[in-house]
């Protein structure tokens, strides 16, 4: 019996699905190292080396700070948030990241479009 031929290039084509899926993955790993789940000075002194490169380590320092979390004037009747002027340095660093990574991300999407129409690879649904 002749086996009827597949398309070899299917389970490589790019999809809105297929994004999402690389995003979660993406965006799991960066909260694992990023203080989200524990204390980063319980990691491995590597991986507190890649907590420095996510943004969410900054984010979540930040609100930390501006809540209260951790500060010894917190009780459970109230919150001892710091103020604004506390979290400057995580903010400048967040600027930094925005204003490398955003032209970044978007040039990097913006040579996979052109790839994926150019090979016929990009997947049109709806």
């Amino acid at each position: 019996m002749v086996q009827p031929a597949r398309d070899r290039r299917a389970p490589w084509n790019l999809s809105p699905e297929r994004g999402a899926e690389a995003t979660h993955i993406f965006q799991g790993s960066l909260l694992l190292v990023s203080g989200v789940y524990y204390p980063i000075e319980v990691l491995p002194v590597w991986l507190q080396r890649i907590s420095a490169l996510s943004p969410a380590t900054y984010t979540l320092a930040a609100c930390r700070k501006l809540v209260g979390v951790g500060d010894a004037a917190t009780t459970p009747q109230r919150l001892a948030g710091a103020s604004l002027s506390a979290v400057t340095f995580e903010l400048a660093v967040l600027l930094v990241m925005g204003v490398a990574l955003v032209p970044l991300g978007l040039w990097v999407f913006g040579r996979v479009e052109r790839w994926a129409k150019h090979t016929g690879r990009l997947k049109r649904t709806g």
